[in-house]
């Protein structure tokens, strides 16, 4: 009947139209080209190439790709859309025929259980879409190549399935286990894939972070390098003061002042006893940067390894984090201590620096609000008050803590924060 068929065209533009809204996270409120193009499809599908099933296919992925056009502004990520929409109304479909199969032991009417799958699929794409499945968009666009070819085969072998039950309508309900099957494999193995990307990700961002910091590991252990062979250098220089004083009080000054300078570069060597090279890397860097200002850091390692639920590279920019921000917050001749302790799977780091004055509770809780920051807002820097917000999101995540407090020890202020992941 010309109605139902009217009715189901209308009824499957409508799932696609809510599909592709909920993937571009927009409101499903229809645009008015949304409209023009469902009725161009419905009058099209049932009155013009009413009896061709080639064309009814043709037909219904054009007006998929034109309401993902429409709603995606974009011609390629259009493409990648419809795909997807196309796949997600395909396997709702496959769904939704479960209980129409066992509906149609009670109703033998075709066109009632037509209606009745028709509002299943729209049913379990409402579910569908109203959990993570919505993120797959972002997700097939923000990976890489591979993936989305992956998503080019997906829907290929589902139109080779469509256009094969387009020559017997009644051969996917008969097949009905078969084409679950398959489609059970091509999602495994999906998922499989977007895991084998995820992992790729992971090693290319730890790679990315190695060749960054690999010049700061490697200019460290020239530091090593350079004082071992001026050790024979600095031994003959003591020789010589011994032979060239007479007074015990005049010598002791002289040896104070010229070791003084050796003593600097000390404060970064325990770091070496860490077996993480990035965290180690990234550390030093930053015990340069303060060196620059003339701030001293003083690392206390009482570990050989850092030990965390989180990646390296995750400990490393939440740990960066916190000394920057103590870096920022010195001033010249400031002092800045750092520990680092790691067991039973958590990484403690705390870091401690001088301020100029009591920081309350209530302050300090603000730190960690979006945007809050108490840097010299002049250089117009927007990336200012994200670090604490962002490491408080993190930490979070991994269900670690941050504790922060300010403290006054012997006169003077002490920013203290601790944390734990």
């Amino acid at each position: 009947m010309l109605v139902f068929d009217c009715l189901f065209t209308l009824i499957e533009s409508i799932c696609v139209i809510y599909t592709c809204k909920k993937y571009l996270d927009k409101a499903t409120k229809p645009y008015v080209w949304d409209v023009i193009i469902l009725i161009s499809n419905v009058l099209l599908a049932n009155f013009a190439v009413r009896d061709t099933k080639i064309f009814t296919l043709i037909l219904g992925q054009v007006f998929i790709f034109l309401i993902c056009y429409v709603n995606a502004k974009k011609l390629l990520d259009s493409v990648y859309m419809a795909m997807l929409v196309y796949i997600t109304l395909f396997i709702s479909e496959i769904i939704a025929t479960i209980p129409v199969a066992f509906c149609s032991i009670f109703i033998k009417e075709p066109h009632i259980l037509g209606l009745i799958g028709n509002l299943m699929t729209l049913a379990v794409i409402i579910i569908l879409m109203s959990t993570s499945v919505r993120k797959l968009y972002n997700m097939v666009i923000s990976t890489s190549f591979a993936y989305k070819v992956a998503l080019i085969s997906f829907y290929i072998v589902l139109i080779s399935l469509l256009i094969i039950c387009q020559q017997n309508v009644h051969y996917l309900y008969s097949n009905i286990l078969l084409f679950i099957i398959i489609i059970i494999i091509i999602i495994t193995s999906n998922a499989l894939l977007l895991y084998y990307e995820k992992i790729i990700s992971s090693k290319n961002a730890k790679l990315k972070y190695y060749k960054k910091y690999l010049p700061v590991y490697e200019n460290l252990i020239n530091d090593i390098r350079a004082s071992q062979h001026e050790f024979t250098n600095r031994i003959q220089s003591l020789q010589l003061l011994c032979d060239s004083h007479n007074t015990d009080d005049e010598f002791s000054n002289l040896i104070k002042n010229y070791t003084a300078t050796y003593t600097k570069p000390l404060h970064a060597y325990p770091l070496l006893t860490l077996k993480n090279p990035l965290f180690v890397a990234s550390m030093y860097s930053l015990y340069l940067d303060a060196q620059a200002k003339e701030i001293s850091i003083n690392y206390d390692v009482t570990c050989g390894k850092l030990e965390s639920s989180a990646s390296e590279i995750t400990i490393t920019d939440l740990s960066a984090i916190l000394v920057q921000n103590a870096i920022e917050a010195s001033v010249s001749g400031n002092n800045i201590y750092i520990s680092i302790n790691s067991s039973d799977n958590k990484t403690t780091i705390e870091v401690r620096n001088l301020v100029d004055h009591q920081i309350s509770d209530s302050e300090i809780s603000l730190f960690f609000s979006n945007s809050y920051s108490t840097k010299n807002k002049a250089d117009d820097n927007e990336t200012h008050g994200f670090g604490l917000y962002y490491l408080n999101k993190q930490v979070s995540i991994y269900k670690g803590s941050i504790l922060a407090t300010c403290i006054n020890h012997n006169s003077k202020y002490w920013m203290i924060f601790k944390l734990t992941i």
